[in-house]
C-alpha cells in the first residue's frame, strides 16, 4: 500500500504498475485508510484463494498437473545440487471406466478420492503427490535411501487393506511404473515421466492378458 503527498496522476499509475495494491493520497482520514486497507486485505486473500485453486486438483485435493511440473523441476535441480537420487512413480487406476459404467460416475469419483487418500497415507508430506490426468497419478519421492520395490509394496499393501474393509462394491486396483532420477545422468521431467509411463503400461498390458475382473 502506497501513501504519498504527491498529487500528480502518474504517481498512482506508477505505484500500481510497480506492484502496489492500494494507493492513497495525503491528507486522508483514518476511516478512509481503514476502508482502503480492509479492501486491500480482502482482495489479497481472494487472490491467494484463486491461486490455490489453480494449483490443486478440485476432486482429490492433490496437486494438479501444472503444480506438479513446477515443483518437479525444482526437485530435479535440488537433486543435482545435493547429488541425491529421486524416485518417480506413475500410477494409473485400473478399471475406472468399468466402475463408471457399472456403478455411475459419482462412484468413479469416489474411487479416485479413495486412491488419493491412500497415496497421502503411503507417502510423506515432502513427496510430491499429484493427479495429472483422469485416472493418472504421479509421486516424486525423495526416498533415495529406500528401495523402490519397498515403496511400491507398501502402496499395494495399503490398497489391499482398503479393499479388505469391503466398503465398496468393487476392489481398487492400480498399475505402477517406477523409475529413478540419477543426478549423475540428469534428464528432463518429461523424459522421466515417459520412462515411468512406459513401465506402467507394460504392467497394465500383462493384466489385460490375465484380467482379474
Amino acid at each position: 500500500m502506497v501513501m504519498t503527498g504527491y498529487t500528480e496522476e502518474y504517481s498512482a499509475e506508477t505505484a500500481i504498475a510497480a506492484g502496489a495494491r492500494e494507493f492513497i493520497e495525503k491528507p486522508f482520514s483514518i476511516s478512509e485508510f481503514l476502508i482502503r486497507f480492509d479492501k486491500m486485505m480482502r482482495d489479497h486473500k481472494g487472490e491467494e484463494a484463486l491461486l490455490a485453486l489453480s494449483l490443486i486438483d478440485e476432486l482429490t485435493g492433490l496437486y494438479n498437473r501444472r503444480r506438479f511440473f513446477v515443483l518437479a523441476e525444482q526437485y530435479l535441480k535440488l537433486s543435482v545440487r545435493k547429488k541425491e537420487k529421486l524416485l518417480l512413480l506413475f500410477i494409473d487406476m485400473d478399471n475406472l471406466k468399468w466402475i463408471n459404467d457399472h456403478h455411475g460416475h459419482n462412484e468413479g469419483d469416489q474411487a479416485l478420492i479413495d486412491l488419493a487418500n491412500i497415496l497421502k497415507e503411503t507417502f510423506r508430506e515432502s513427496d510430491i503427490i499429484a493427479r495429472i490426468g483422469g485416472d493418472e497419478f504421479v509421486v516424486l519421492s525423495e526416498s533415495a535411501d529406500e528401495n523402490g520395490e519397498i515403496i511400491v509394496t507398501r502402496l499395494y499393501e495399503n490398497i489391499e487393506d482398503h479393499n479388505a474393509k469391503g466398503s465398496r462394491r468393487y476392489p481398487l486396483s492400480i498399475s505402477v511404473g517406477t523409475t529413478q532420477f540419477d543426478p549423475k545422468y540428469p534428464i528432463s521431467i518429461d523424459e522421466l515421466l515417459s520412462k515411468a509411463d512406459a513401465l506402467m503400461y507394460a504392467q497394465k498390458r500383462r493384466k489385460w492378458k490375465n484380467p482379474s475382473f
